[in-house]
């Protein structure tokens, strides 16, 4: 049986699709600064009332005294919202943040409330605990996004060498051996690509965006190496059926999993805000009750 070979036009270049953050996302990563409870309720002469304020008082104590990590920390998740790839320039402060709303919120659970202000200081436990999570997550995306940028130019890179591998007039004896070559190569490039991705931190909500780009790097290799394999052997039905597999394979199918994955993404953030509001309207509650 005639070799089949394989036109370059045939081959759909690897689609190199970009994770961007949402608006809701980018928004998102600016929300992390701790609630300043400030003031006391009202003056003196009422138990339960300067009970409360005291606890009130510890609290701003402990964020007073990280109040400068607490600034860093405005600032990056200020600058993430119009540059979410700048996070991996400051890794750093990024790790440092985390561990800075790790520390507040172990003091804060360290604090012994009064019985009047057992439910504040609950939501604020609720409270610190998500910002601590969140911004840990922030840090892996710092981490996760120039991988998953550079595993997506690699790929579109050996896809564009495939194309014009392919494209390269040889003697006729000898295209069908150098398009399976180029096949294999495509196949190492990509196989190449993928292993720092792999290895890559990843918010728990992105989990999904790098699994299934995993999964597709390793489809493209596979489906690469069976059609080197087809070409050498001669077998033309098999190429045909290859070639439609690869060609889907590279197109992609769409982005529904990483809108999912922002949608997911921003959930934490929408929590955090919600659980900010409900931590302000206690307050507010303690403060009519203990008028």
């Amino acid at each position: 049986m005639k070799p089949r070979v394989i036109a370059a036009s045939t081959v759909l270049h690897p689609r190199n699709r970009w994770f961007v953050l949402g608006l809701g996302a980018t928004a998102a990563l600016a929300v992390l600064v701790l609630l300043s409870l400030t003031g006391v309720i009202g003056g003196g002469g009422n138990a339960k009332r300067d009970a409360v304020a005291a606890y009130i008082e510890k609290v701003n104590a402990t964020q007073r005294d990280l109040a400068i990590e607490r600034q860093r920390v405005g600032r990056i998740y200020a600058q993430a919202r119009t540059d979410p790839q700048g996070l991996a320039g400051n890794i750093a402060d990024l790790d440092r943040s985390a561990l800075t709303l790790r520390r507040f919120d172990i003091r804060l659970r360290r604090l012994e409330p009064p019985k009047d202000a057992v439910e504040l200081h609950g939501r604020l436990v609720a409270l610190s605990t998500a910002e601590a999570g969140f911004a840990t997550e922030i840090a892996r995306l710092g981490r996760y996004l120039p991988a998953l940028t550079t595993e997506r130019k690699a790929v579109g890179v050996a896809g564009a060498v495939l194309q014009r591998d392919l494209a390269v007039k040889t003697k006729p004896k000898a295209r069908v051996p150098a398009q399976a070559a180029a096949f294999d190569r495509f196949a190492a490039a990509v196989d190449a690509a993928a292993k720092p991705l792999q290895r890559a931190p990843v918010p728990t909500a992105l989990r999904p965006v790098r699994a299934e780009e995993i999964a597709r790097t390793a489809d493209l290799s596979v489906s690469a190496r069976a059609l080197a394999k087809a070409l050498r052997a001669g077998s033309s039905a098999d190429a045909r059926t290859l070639v439609q597999r690869f060609s889907e394979v590279a197109a992609g199918s769409g982005n529904a999993v990483e809108r999912k994955a922002v949608i997911a993404f921003d959930a934490q953030a929408r929590r955090i805000n919600a659980l900010r509001l409900g931590v302000a309207r206690e307050r507010l509650r303690l403060d009519r009750e203990l008028r």
